[in-house]
């Protein structure tokens, strides 16, 4: 009875009783004239479960690759509402919300999740297994996309200080370099995302594998269980891949259509509420869109399944 109980009100339960906002947001902003405010809210309360659902599907997709093929997946699957978000924004020209949106995702990702995640799993462990060598891979990427999203910053508050006389021309001049610039880093930052998955799923792989080597990974006396595998699991509760795929697509299209919804109601709701766009594409769509994927990291972290992070 206690099982059943726990099955009931897990944490994947109580994110999929929102699901019922879904479709009290379509009916209310096709059929009813609704303050944008309130469809505002209950358009966010409707895109966590979505999420929630986007990145349930990938882990269940997941279970049947193996850890290779698994976190491909999740890497390409799991930032898809925020892209979908994005899009949606950027479609509507509300690029200081999409340019918010990014700053709350990164520092979400970066400070928030695994802030979070070193609390929850050293909670439990004295000590916590890395892969030095993929913490120095993905600290090199980073210091890269830093580097490189850094310059046209650089670029324009170099210009600031002209002459009030060549101003308008310079900082045409400056505005269309930074635009090329930005062009230009876009596709060089999507080029090195794509060959480092290509580095670290084929070429190197077995660089970014658990391993018990001491030069490799932190040695932690007090666990001998922290070593994920590699074997697949015969998990009766695992969905197929045909039903994980259908749910995947189903849940993304109802994201698209929940986003433009919240998007049209984004610039009322700044201005009646007297909100910033920082804040509101930072805090609430960045953060809070994206409380699952929180939730799994610090899950994960409990587990000191690590290679998932």
């Amino acid at each position: 009875m206690s099982s059943r109980l726990n099955n009931l009100f897990n944490i994947s339960n109580v994110f999929y009783i929102l699901l019922v906002f879904v479709p009290i947001v379509i009916i209310l902003d096709v059929f009813f004239s609704i303050d944008n405010i309130v469809l505002f809210v209950l358009s966010v309360l409707a895109l966590i479960p979505l999420a929630k659902l986007v990145g349930d599907t990938t882990e269940h997709l997941a279970e049947h690759y193996g850890n290779t093929g698994g976190s491909l997946i999740n890497v390409t699957f799991s930032n898809t509402p925020e892209i979908i978000l994005s899009i949606v924004a950027f479609q509507a020209g509300l690029f200081d919300l999409v340019r918010a949106n990014l700053v709350g995702s990164i520092l979400g990702q970066l400070l928030l999740v695994f802030g979070l995640s070193l609390i929850v799993g050293g909670l439990k462990f004295r000590e916590q297994i890395f892969n030095r060598k993929n913490i120095v891979f993905h600290i090199t990427l980073l210091l890269i996309a830093i580097t490189i999203l850094s310059i046209p910053t650089i670029l324009i508050l170099g210009n600031l200080t002209v002459t009030e006389a060549s101003t308008e021309n310079q900082m045409d001049s400056t505005n269309f370099m930074v635009m090329i610039l930005s062009n230009s880093f876009a596709i060089l930052l999507l080029s090195v995302y794509v060959l480092s998955l290509f580095f670290t799923f084929r070429t190197h792989k077995d660089l970014f594998l658990a391993s018990t080597n001491e030069t490799d990974l932190m040695s932690k006396p007090n666990s001998n269980d922290a070593i994920p595998t590699t074997e697949k699991t015969d998990n009766p509760h695992i969905w197929s891949k045909k039903k994980a795929i259908g749910i995947l697509a189903i849940s993304m299209i109802g994201f698209a259509i929940i986003s433009e919804i919240l998007v049209s109601t984004v610039e009322e709701t700044i201005t009646n509420l007297n909100l910033g766009v920082l804040f509101v594409g930072a805090i609430v769509i960045g953060i809070v869109g994206n409380v699952p994927e929180k939730i799994t990291s610090m899950m994960m972290a409990k587990k000191e399944n690590w290679i998932w992070l």
